[in-house]
């Protein structure tokens, strides 16, 4: 009898969950750009431009795979069950317990609420807005679930573009022209934004660019990629940043529209990652480093739920006061600095929550035999 061998995830892909995951950390965590009353910190700006795209990284990846076997009723029970019902059970959870864990209160006061918190949950839930306090990073699984319920015409319209090359560009040319024309306005023009269907709606252009990326992921795999991924890499952020910097400097603070994930920038962030860990498939040929990386990519989605919890309890500690007491000092730092403070931050979160997460799925795969049990008997 011959024996079907169960195909082994992308590691490539898995590699640009785990960069995309570390990124997501990286601009929840990184200190205020404002260093004083009208003055910015350089490097800490340009941080916040290379930690702008986590989510777009995602997004592509979700383009990746979704129309691949595509099967609508799949999708919406592998959506619900995988990520929507895992969201609402942290966020149960948060609601009650997220002030034990990162404040040290006791529990009576973490579990006790007043009526109008649950009346705040209600009325933001109504509109696909995470309503639950330190839970605002759920945007995206309202974005995600809006993206599933309307992915059979992103399904249709994937297969016009997948059956020509013309289509493709023409897409990619018109759509590009009218993000860059919003980005413009300062996303006047379209009014995209992390809630709804105005985040599903650049969510599903991201998408359809995701998908035609994968098809040419093979184009993509030697160092020449690596290098010039890097390269556009830095060179789209150094844009960025000019940008961004300038409007704080000239009082415009409160336009910040540049650093979004919904920004062609953004995009272009996103396809360079993308194109990055592509090209890393005929360097890293270890099966062991490969694997590990399959492991951790395993992990990134409970890690993007619960890191905020991790980043609420190391600040109750004091941790990235001490952090910032050792590296940067009584100054602002520079890029150097703040780069390591970024990193050893990141890693850190990145690390307490896999370790979490780990126990997590260890708790998890002990409690199945029980609900299988169940329902034989049923």
């Amino acid at each position: 009898m011959e024996l079907k061998m169960k195909k082994s995830r992308d590691w490539t892909v898995e590699l640009l969950r785990v960069i995309g995951c570390m990124i997501v950390i990286g601009v929840h965590t990184l200190p205020s750009v404002m260093v004083e009353e009208g003055q910015y910190s350089i490097s800490r700006v340009f941080l916040s431009c290379v930690f702008g795209d986590g989510v777009t990284v995602f997004w592509l990846i979700m383009g990746f795979f979704l129309f691949s076997n595509y099967n609508y009723i799949k999708s919406l029970k592998a959506a619900f069950t995988k990520i929507f019902i895992p969201s609402v059970i942290f966020s149960i959870l948060s609601f009650y317990f997220f002030d034990l864990i990162s404040s040290g209160v006791s529990v009576s006061e973490s579990i006790n609420h007043p009526i109008g918190d649950y009346k705040k949950i209600l009325l933001s839930t109504i509109a696909l807005k995470a309503g639950v306090e330190h839970t605002s990073h759920l945007w995206y699984i309202f974005a995600y679930m809006l993206v599933i319920f309307i992915s059979p015409v992103l399904q249709a319209f994937n297969e016009k573009l997948t059956s020509s090359k013309e289509y493709q560009n023409r897409f990619l040319i018109l759509v590009s022209i009218f993000i860059l024309c919003n980005d413009i306005s300062s996303n006047r023009a379209l009014s995209f934004s992390h809630h709804g269907f105005n985040a599903a709606v650049p969510a599903s252009i991201i998408l359809l660019y995701g998908s035609i990326l994968y098809q040419k992921r093979e184009c993509f795999e030697s160092i020449r990629w690596t290098i010039i991924s890097v390269i556009s890499f830095i060179i789209i952020n150094i844009i960025r940043f000019s940008i961004q910097y300038t409007r704080y400097i000239v009082g415009n603070s409160h336009n910040k529209t540049i650093l979004y994930w919904y920004t062609l920038i953004g995009i272009a962030n996103g396809i360079c990652l993308s194109i990055f860990a592509f090209s890393l498939r005929h360097t890293i040929k270890n099966e062991i480093v490969q694997n590990i990386i399959r492991k951790l990519g395993k992990y990134t989605f409970t890690i993007y739920l619960i890191h905020r919890v991790t980043i609420g309890f190391l600040s109750n500690k004091g941790y990235f006061i001490f952090l910032q007491n050792k590296l940067i000092k009584n100054g602002y730092g520079n890029i150097l600095t703040n780069s390591a403070y970024s990193l050893i931050v990141i890693l850190t979160v990145f690390t307490i929550s896999l370790v979490v997460s780990f126990i997590i799925d260890i708790f998890i795969k002990a409690l199945s035999p029980m609900f299988n049990m169940n329902k034989k008997k049923c």
